[in-house]
């Protein structure tokens, strides 16, 4: 019996998880597609050997946390916010996202208000 057998490359991530086997069945991006796409980058910049790296599932997940944390600061950066090395460096504390609220879309805040305005009571209108 021929029997092909799926070849994975080693896990490349820095810090490893716990549960990280050392097989890199997941394909990462060291800067992510939506940062990347804020910065005006093409899909060939994206998908760029450079800019990518085979990581364990749970290797990946871990690094997927800081990614809401790392496009808040890059749109901090765009709008021409000074970022230092050491606020840079608290993306990867898991509380960073807390500690820095972001503010909600437009439309999620209207959506509040409306749920929260008194509505008439007595006859309704169909």
């Amino acid at each position: 019996m021929n029997k092909e057998v799926e070849y994975y490359p080693p896990c490349e991530a820095p810090v490893h998880n716990g549960s990280c086997d050392g097989v890199g069945n997941t394909i990462d991006h060291f800067t992510p597609r939506c940062i990347g796409k804020l910065w005006g980058w093409s899909n060939e910049q994206i998908n760029a050997e450079e800019n990518i790296q085979h990581l364990s599932e749970p290797c990946h997940r871990d690094k997927d946390r800081t990614t809401e944390a790392r496009l808040l600061l890059a749109r901090k950066q765009l709008k021409g916010v000074y970022i230092s090395l050491e606020y840079y460096l608290t993306v990867e504390d898991p509380n960073f996202i807390h500690n820095e609220k972001p503010r909600k879309a437009k439309k999620e805040r209207r959506r509040k208000q409306r749920r929260n305005t008194l509505r008439p009571r007595g006859k309704k209108s169909y």
